[in-house]
């Protein structure tokens, strides 16, 4: 049963990260979107879970921190 547990984390990530705020940060164009992430060194660890997804499709949520310290921040969830 821990085996099973063990795949299905590597299959999500949960992160907290921010859309930065440059023009590249989000790019359109006739194939779709294109989105870039900062993530915070110390939630590397659960951002290195995407490498394993490359190539995959993906379902994202994405919801605002309201937070007040971490206002610029967004939570991902994958």
């Amino acid at each position: 049963m821990a085996r099973l547990e063990t795949m299905t984390d590597m299959n999500r990530a949960t992160f907290d990260a921010s859309i930065p705020p440059i023009m590249t940060g989000i790019k359109t164009g006739g194939d779709g979107m294109r989105v870039q992430f900062d993530i915070p060194e110390n939630q590397m660890g659960e951002g290195a879970k995407l490498l394993a997804m490359r190539g995959k499709r993906l379902k994202v949520t994405v919801e605002v921190i309201h937070n007040e310290q971490e206002n610029a921040g967004r939570k991902i969830h994958i």
